[in-house]
């Protein structure tokens, strides 16, 4: 990346560093963390000139007060994080495919992005409908994992959840749908979802967005 001239049209925020939490050498490998992470400062100096928002701009949860790095409803980021991308499909009501780190890079760089898949009406529907059937609420990882290993990639709609959850989008509930849309993406590949009379597009559209 030497002589780096490219710039993020806006600025950007990044995955934590490993550097940054691990500073004892990683078991089982020959070198420590300091020679495999070398280049690391220079690297950090690269991104810097690239558009980086700040030198705390690093986190998975780059949609958190704390960063700053808030989409609005229909605004299109070049996100590649998986967790991130879900909440801001989800709850934000944003547009984000799951593309590579790479080609939202590129995408940032450029200001333009591919239209297709999440970022089309089309492409928003639902394909499952999933009723969630329990005397308490569920635990947002298990029920997360669970439609994620189901669905796929697909996008659900899922029912009954409001009920413990509630219908405001206040702290506590963003913290389930962060939790439970994060196992989706992990134990799935899911780039969106739907919970009935909370989310932003299914208070909008209800179940008319089953295709």
């Amino acid at each position: 990346m030497q002589g780096l001239k490219q710039k993020s049209r806006l600025p950007l925020t990044l995955d934590p560093l490993i550097l940054r939490v691990q500073k004892q050498p990683m078991k089982n490998y020959k070198n420590s963390t300091s020679d495999l992470y070398a280049h690391q400062e220079r690297y950090e100096e690269q991104l810097k000139k690239l558009g980086l928002k700040s030198e705390n701009a690093f986190s998975c949860t780059s949609y958190m007060p704390e960063v700053g790095n808030i989409p609005s409803k229909g605004q299109i980021p070049s996100w590649a994080e998986s967790s991130a991308v879900v909440f801001a499909n989800a709850v934000l009501g944003a547009r984000s495919n799951r593309n590579s780190g790479l080609i939202e890079l590129l995408c940032g760089i450029v200001g333009k992005t591919p239209e297709f898949g999440l970022l089309t009406d089309e492409g928003r529907r639902a394909g499952w409908l999933i009723e969630v059937k329990t005397t308490k609420v569920p635990t947002a990882t298990v029920l997360g994992s669970a439609i994620g290993m189901k669905v796929v990639g697909d996008v659900p709609y899922i029912v009954g959840l409001d009920q413990f959850i509630g219908t405001e989008l206040d702290s506590n509930t963003k913290d389930y749908l962060i939790d439970m849309g994060a196992a989706t993406a992990s134990n799935g590949a899911v780039g969106l979802y739907h919970v009935e009379n909370v989310t932003p597009e299914a208070i909008e559209h209800g179940r008319e967005l089953l295709e």
